[in-house]
């Protein structure tokens, strides 16, 4: 074990090898163990929010939906898939768990986000090895390390890996230092576990050991009876898991064959396969842990622990990179030994940093001045590589304005406090790019657990699924119980699970886990079979033709999920390399580290649900085509709607209907009754784009101009789109910009867009608001750039969040800021007027309000996360809002051509509403 380290002094445990301290001569400092403690946990309870909430907000991926379907009909006496039976551990520790609680996806992740958390409280034990302030610090690393909280909510075995490495290396130590037979068997059990977890079980076993040696050298030899335990429990625990506790005798030596088959052929033979995956991981997702470590290797006195701990790291690297495609468990038992060696590099930063001078302070003012002088300069550099655009004059007043307000009283705030914290600016310097950085992943670690699980730019969500998988499997649950709910029978006793649901065999997971109770689910190969004959439901991969395969079946297309991004499957390194040099890449490269988001569209892979004719009239229903009065619910059919957006009136009375989710807009007469329909999802002319992530939203705001042609904002296509009367497309413009909140880079990228939402056409322009770049563009009829106005922020001029606009007959532009709670007025030239305050929009967020005008100049306001439309005259004094007791989500928003009512779209009630005006 490690001799020098000075911390160990507090730990409260005596260090000789082999002695053990009685509780009585342990000391302690109240106040560091009370600490010590009180971070502990605070760790182990932002792990567990982390690891535990919202379990079940993506659907399980192909490899997780296999082990839960095992682990459930292990559980039944059934039998395990032969590549599953290389992870025996792993598939019955999900089991013991869906035993315990019941067989859900929610238990299954349940039990992989345990052994993320018993990973957390491990590291914070691990002070014998380590010293204590290390290991706590450690833990809460581990527990907010964006890798390992998105290992611990996925059921590949990934979190396991790191879990039983520090077992066994616990296991290892302690009985090099304690002899007896409790620590070797345990040590022998953990290596079984560990090796059967998982194909790359056999390569973390022996980096296990390795590390054990480098942290206890020099290694007393162990007891002839230790080593005869600990091989003993390792054989005995081999034996009983790869049998299922001898209930399964013959799979003793199919799961050890089965996993040294995969390893060989997933691993050694793919070695080098993605090298550069692990790397890319740590850079984007772990910058602070790097950071630390760097610390411990170069600043930390404790150099023998730093040495063993750093010779793990690399090799553990250098491993996990060779070994082919490891995905996220490689990636997962990368990070143990990096949290370690950052425990030892915070340790030592919390030993370094200058308390007293923080109570005094000069440290906190100084600290604060760093983190103010990084965003002014950081705002300088966006200036001067956006370039000064066309107004100069503007551009060198900003200039000057940064330098003499920012600048130069930072400067002399850093030289002067410098002077008084002689010796302790670095170590203050280190702390600001420490709190940059920490912010950033905080921000990873809880988009990982929410948003980035199904999002393909997110390296550790390799393999997920799609969000419109749950979507499909509900509806398909629900119509099972509508039909079969009275049909009982020996394989359903309880009924409601006796719909037919036939699946092609390139996508049977993760359906099989999800319909696992349904006696007539099936899987067949449409290239050699055709399905059931009796099958009601038949879900088909992407490329299959569903007329060769079923041709009397009806369906929709869904996604399934989305191809690997180039970045990751083969990565233009000339490109990256040159990248480095060039800042405006740099934007590109911190939108990417932010977001996720790449320049290009990640390719969708889709799948088809097919129904029997009477079965898809009541999922896509076509009786119809149903008016505007009509409430046939959610759905695909002529008339029906999937979360509308915009709504336009055009002079001759037709009402346009952006039908988001849909991705086309419906026309419908004066009357309200169904004449036609354009648009389609895609990239080309005429067609709209989906928002890649859970929502799924399409297509924005619409506008009419007064010779009927019709303007729609493609929101996630990044452009407008002009269309005839009857739906014929024309023309488009605009590309993808984002200007990262910076007002120089938006003024050099007129016409361009982040999402533009709403539109309006008034005296011949087009008024769209640029939501994302917080800007209004204005546009001639063809599509030509007048002029921009607004910018990033709260102030006079300034928007956050832009949503609905509108135009009065007297040319002022009115702009639904969201954000800041307040309808945003300009004259048309775009110079700033007085703002209207919007007291019901000061606590709202992720709300989209589209405006009205009235023919006596009421605005009428949606607030879609209130379920209520604001009112307010021509003075911006609020009105008593329209009753409209049916509404829930509304977001468009028209006033009649007679002026007596609105027709509002709800995306909740997935219709158009009428609300009486005026009376």
């Amino acid at each position: 074990m490690s001799r020098d380290l000075p911390l160990a002094e507090h730990d409260g445990w005596e260090h000789g090898p082999g002695r053990t301290a009685s509780p009585l001569d342990r000391t302690f400092e109240l106040s560091v163990a009370a600490g010590r403690w009180i971070v502990v946990a605070l760790a182990l309870a932002v792990g567990a929010l982390l690891r535990y909430l919202d379990l079940v907000r993506w659907p399980l991926s192909v490899g997780e939906a296999e082990i839960a379907l095992a682990a459930h009909n292990l559980m039944y006496g059934s039998d395990v898939p032969d590549h599953l039976l290389g992870m025996p551990a792993t598939v019955q520790w999900v089991a013991l768990f869906l035993f315990a609680g019941g067989s859900t996806e929610s238990l299954a992740r349940v039990a992989v986000a345990t052994a993320g958390l018993t990973l957390v409280l491990l590291l914070a034990r691990a002070g014998r090895f380590v010293g204590s302030v290390p290991a706590v610090a450690a833990a809460a690393l581990a527990a907010t390390s964006p890798t390992l909280v998105a290992a611990s909510r996925r059921i590949d075995g990934g979190v396991l890996l790191p879990l039983l490495s520090l077992a066994v290396i616990g296991g290892v130590i302690l009985t090099l230092q304690r002899g007896g037979l409790l620590w070797p068997a345990l040590a022998g059990i953990g290596s079984a576990l560990l090796f059967l977890s998982h194909p790359l079980g056999l390569p973390a076993l022996a980096l296990s050991l390795l590390a054990a040696y480098l942290l206890e050298r020099p290694a007393p030899r162990p007891s002839r009876d230790s080593a005869l335990a600990a091989l003993s429990a390792a054989l005995g625990a081999t034996v009983l898991v790869s049998t299922v506790f001898l209930t399964r005798p013959v799979s003793f030596t199919a799961s050890i064959g089965e996993n040294l088959s995969l390893l060989w052929n997933d691993h050694f033979r793919q070695a080098g396969d993605r090298f550069y995956l692990p790397a890319f991981n740590l850079i984007l997702n772990e910058p602070l842990l790097l950071i630390l470590s760097i610390v411990a290797v170069v600043a930390a006195p404790q150099r023998i622990l730093v040495r063993a701990l750093g010779i793990w790291t690399v090799e553990t690297f250098i491993v996990v990179s060779i070994l082919g495609d490891i995905g996220l468990p490689g990636f997962a038992f990368t990070v143990l030994p990096l949290a370690l060696l950052a425990g030892v590099g915070a340790a030592h930063l919390f030993e370094r940093v200058p308390w007293g001078a923080f109570r005094r302070g000069p440290a906190g003012v100084y600290l604060v001045a760093l983190l103010l002088a990084a965003a002014v300069l950081l705002a300088i550099f966006g200036m001067i590589t956006s370039g000064a655009g066309a107004d100069r004059t503007e551009w060198l007043l900003e200039f000057g304005l940064l330098v003499a307000v920012g600048v130069v009283p930072l400067a002399w705030t850093l030289t002067m406090l410098g002077q008084r914290l002689h010796g302790q600016r670095g170590i203050l310097l280190l702390l600001a790019a420490l709190v940059v950085v920490g912010a950033i992943g905080v921000r990873s670690m809880v988009l990982v657990a929410s948003e980035r699980p199904g999002l393909p730019g997110e390296p550790t969500s390799r393999g997920a699924l799609g969000a419109d998988i749950p979507i499909v499997v509900a509806r398909l649950q629900r119509l099972s119980r509508d039909l079969t709910n009275s049909i009982r029978s020996p394989q359903d006793p309880g009924g409601g699970h006796g719909l037919v649901i036939s699946v092609d065999e390139r996508i049977a997971q993760p359906f099989a886990w999800y319909f696992r109770n349904y006696p007539n689910f099936s899987t067949f190969n449409p290239d050699l079979e055709l399905p059931p004959a009796d099958a009601q439901i038949i879900l088909l991969a992407d490329g299959r033709d569903p007329r060769a395969i079923a041709p009397a079946y009806r369906g929709q297309k869904y996604l399934y999920e989305y191809a690997e991004p180039d970045l990751y499957a083969s990565p233009d390194w000339g490109a990256l390399l040159s990248g480095i040099f060039s800042p405006s890449d740099w934007r590109t490269f911190s939108g990417f580290v932010l977001d996720r988001t790449f320049s290009g569209r990640p390719q969708k892979i889709e799948f088809e649900m097919l129904a029997t004719p009477d079965i898809a009239a009541q999922l896509f229903p076509t009786v119809g085509p149903f008016s505007l009065d009509e409430r046939p619910g959610a759905g695909t059919g002529d008339g029906q709607f999937s979360r509308p957006r915009g709504i336009a009136i055009a002079p001759d009375g037709r009402i346009y209907v952006v039908d988001a989710r849909n991705v086309r807009v419906q026309i419908f007469d004066a009357a309200g009754q169904y004449l036609a329909q354009f648009g389609g999802e895609g990239f080309g002319a005429g067609q709209f784009a989906r928002f890649p992530g859970g929502g799924g939203g399409g297509p924005g705001g619409i506008a009419i101009g007064e010779d009927g042609r019709v303007y729609v904002a493609d929101t996630w296509n990044h452009r407008i789109q002009a269309f005839s009367p009857e739906g014929a497309f024309l023309f488009a413009w605009g590309t993808f910009f984002d200007a990262q909140d910076d007002p120089n880079a938006a003024a050099l990228s007129p016409g361009q867009f982040y999402g533009p939402r709403g539109i309006v056409v008034h005296d011949g322009l087009v008024y769209v608001t640029d939501t994302g770049n917080e800007r209004v563009q204005v546009f001639t009829l063809d599509g030509q750039f007048v002029r921009m106005f607004g910018a990033t922020g709260s102030g006079d001029g300034q928007l956050l969040e832009p949503v609905g606009i509108a135009v009065t007959d007297d040319g002022t532009v009115l702009v639904a800021d969201s954000h800041n709670a307040r309808i945003a007025r300009f004259t048309s030239e775009g110079e700033w007027l007085a703002p209207w305050p919007v007291q019901e929009w000061l606590s709202q967020r992720f709300f989209e309000p589209y405006l009205a005008l009235g023919p006596d100049g009421t605005l009428y306001a949606t607030t879609s996360s209130l379920g209520a439309i604001l009112a307010l005259d021509a003075d911006g004094t609020p009105l008593l809002p329209p009753v409209a007791p049916e509404l829930r989500q509304p977001f468009g928003i028209a006033v009649s051509l007679d002026g007596r009512q609105l027709l509002v779209t709800d995306a909740t009630v997935n219709a158009v509403i009428r609300v009486p005006i005026g009376e």
